[in-house]
């Protein structure tokens, strides 16, 4: 059960990301305004189901808390999203299936959104629980 918490939260947001590959304008799941507050929810429903067990089990090794994992993830995102959309004033695609010069800032985008949502919780999360 707890390799089962550890790859599908880290993985949960990143995949639902990978979305805008199937999608011929390039946006993602996580972009449609229809279900933000359902992901809000699920996450920090996740989130508190993590701490909640951590703290009632009490096990050697908590990969519980990898269950925060999806509500940080999709909180960068939106600010990410936010941060982008101020500055580019246009949402991010998902650039990696294209060779278009134009999206550049796309590409860094999604590649500083995938190596905070994988590297950095993997680093902090297993350093508190010592991997």
């Amino acid at each position: 059960m707890e390799s089962f918490c550890f790859i599908t939260s880290v993985m949960l947001v990143p995949v639902l990301y990978i979305s805008g590959f199937i999608n011929k304008k390039g946006n993602t799941i996580l972009d449609n305004v229809a279900y933000q507050k359902v992901f809000w929810i699920l996450f920090t429903v996740l989130a508190l189901i993590g701490i909640s067990t951590v703290f009632y089990l009490k096990l050697d090794r908590d990969f519980y808390l990898f269950m925060i994992c999806p509500f940080y993830s999709f909180s960068l995102y939106r600010l990410m999203f936010y941060v982008f959309v101020l500055i580019r004033h246009r949402n991010p695609v998902v650039a990696a299936k294209t060779t278009d010069t134009k999206l550049f800032w796309d590409r860094v985008f999604g590649f500083s959104f995938w190596i905070l949502t994988l590297i950095v919780p993997v680093g902090i999360i297993g350093s508190i629980i010592h991997l």
